[in-house]
């Protein structure tokens, strides 16, 4: 990398990815609690559940993308398509996985632990994975090879969200593990699309 040292963009990246997960899958999902809290009433429950979750999904799908961007400003000029696909490919995976399991007579909510939990580790990656197909074109304009960043951030948002949302559907947890398992998804995310980036942009 020639505009950051190594130390530099892992502090960044780390230290600013994984505070924007955090604080914006949870503004992410109040906006998307408060767009369904409007449909009630006129809305199936489970249509009410599948805006909430793809607007969740697009928000900290776009909240991720664009601290990505600003932290990369000096090592690529990425266009503001970055951040379209970063909330395109949750909001579709989000959207269509939930309209299925609705016209199936089904939601995760029904689910079991087990069957919430693989839904969801579903959906993500396979969101993340139409993210990914999407950015690695962007970067690959730059003439960058950047395939490895589909399996990246298809894994990261995957496992960051199958313990995010898990931490959610545990009703015992309490409020401080489930805040801590969000950290924890944020710094797990944080690790391995910094670490794929790095490596990315290392191979110039």
């Amino acid at each position: 990398m020639k505009s950051l040292s190594n130390k530099q963009f892992w502090r960044k990246w780390m230290i600013q990815s994984t505070l924007v997960y955090i604080f914006g899958l949870m503004f992410s999902a109040i906006i998307g609690f408060i767009i369904s809290g409007y449909f009630q009433g006129f809305l199936d429950g489970a249509l009410e559940s599948i805006i909430s979750f793809s607007v969740m999904g697009a928000g900290a799908g776009a909240s991720i993308a664009f601290i990505q961007r600003k932290i990369l400003k000096n090592e690529i000029k990425l266009p503001s398509s970055w951040i379209l696909a970063g909330a395109t490919g949750l909001f579709i995976s989000e959207f269509v996985a939930g309209f299925s399991l609705w016209i199936l007579g089904s939601d995760r909510d029904m689910s079991s632990s087990a069957q919430f939990l693989f839904i969801s580790l579903m959906i993500y990656a396979i969101g993340g994975s139409i993210t990914g197909i999407i950015q690695a074109s962007i970067l690959e304009k730059e003439h960058i090879n950047a395939k490895a960043w589909i399996f990246a951030i298809s894994a990261a948002w995957g496992l960051a969200f199958l313990l995010t949302l898990g931490s959610i559907h545990d009703q015992e947890g309490g409020a401080l593990i489930l805040f801590g398992m969000i950290i924890l998804a944020g710094v797990l995310f944080s690790f391995i699309t910094g670490y794929a980036m790095k490596k990315i942009l290392e191979s110039r």
